[in-house]
């Protein structure tokens, strides 16, 4: 009579025994999680808001009107979906700048580098609506879990 020769188990790469009859133990806990590698998720690119403007001259002095706005602006969007949303601001004669499209006027704001909004006014309606467009939902945070989300108004 033959002995049944019982199968021998081996330790797996993160030290679990494997049976090779059925698989390694633990490979659809693996199949559920997310792919990480090194321990790490996926990084998000965020969706960026680029605003160009220009100083405003008012007599004897120089007002920062859009950067100030752009600066209200990029609160309420940080405020609203957080790490998901850069703004950039820059002065028309800033060397760093994007380069303007053929009859752009200020104030412009692009949304990803596509334009939105050329002359007239900063709508902070209308630049939300189009970084949701984009995928990008309001982030919420453990303090306002309980709560609805909070309307601007129009």
């Amino acid at each position: 009579m033959s002995r049944l020769r019982r199968p021998t188990r081996e330790a797996g790469h993160d030290g679990r025994s494997v049976d090779p009859q059925r698989g390694e133990v633990g490979d659809t806990a693996r199949r559920l999680r997310s792919e990480r590698r090194f321990g790490l998720l996926p990084m998000v690119t965020p969706v960026r808001v680029t605003i160009v403007g220009a100083p405003v001259s008012c007599g004897a002095e120089v007002k920062d009107t859009w950067r100030e706005l752009s600066e209200w602006v990029a609160g309420q969007l940080r405020r609203r979906y957080g790490d998901a949303v850069r703004v950039e601001y820059h002065d028309l004669f800033d060397p760093g700048r994007p380069p303007l499209p053929k009859d752009a006027k200020l104030p412009l704001a692009l949304v990803d580098d596509e334009v939105l909004i050329s002359g007239g006014k900063l709508s902070l309606p209308l630049i939300r609506r189009a970084v949701e467009a984009l995928g990008v939902t309001q982030d919420r945070s453990l303090a306002d879990a309980g709560r609805p989300p909070r309307r601007d108004p129009k």
